[in-house]
């Protein structure tokens, strides 16, 4: 046990030794769309630290009937984020599991194969301290039983 803190501790350094950036910044998950509208859009604080990625949900909003749901913190996802940048543009991959389906695992309520995953591809811009980009995200399960693209949209700020 040890050993594997150890680990997890040396592979987090390298991670921050190899940051180039912090991105801190709201997205907005388009979960449903109507022929016209807007059927329900979630909303995050997204937070990447190098090569950790933070996909942290707080809102359910549902613009056609006005209302809006909180979710619980730990419906939030944690992974890996990868970046690629190319002058002030970017291509990014990010693969994370969500929080409770992880403490759902150690207790032994789920299988490894049950855990729910995110990942999202995105192309965005990056300059002067702020930063903006489009992609898409899928929700899905390792067996694939469940499995949900969704267009999104990210702004915030770059340290």
């Amino acid at each position: 046990m040890k050993r594997c803190f150890i680990v997890i501790f040396l592979i987090a350094m390298a991670g921050l030794s190899f940051s180039i950036d912090i991105d801190l910044g709201v997205a907005v998950d388009v979960t449903q769309a109507m022929e016209q509208t807007l059927g329900c859009a979630q909303l995050a604080i997204m937070a990447n630290v190098g090569v950790f990625a933070f996909d942290i949900p707080f809102a359910q909003v549902w613009p056609s009937e006005r209302r809006i749901e909180y979710i619980d913190p730990l419906q939030s996802y944690a992974g890996l984020n990868f970046k690629l940048p190319i002058t002030i543009l970017y291509v990014k991959v990010n693969l994370g599991v969500q929080i409770a389906g992880v403490l759902d695992l150690l207790g032994g309520k789920i299988e490894g194969w049950d855990l729910p995953s995110k990942a999202r591809v995105a192309l965005g811009v990056s300059d002067s301290g702020f930063f903006l980009e489009g992609g898409f995200s899928a929700e899905f399960t390792p067996t694939l039983d469940r499995l949900n693209f969704c267009p999104y949209a990210a702004i915030g700020v770059v340290f």
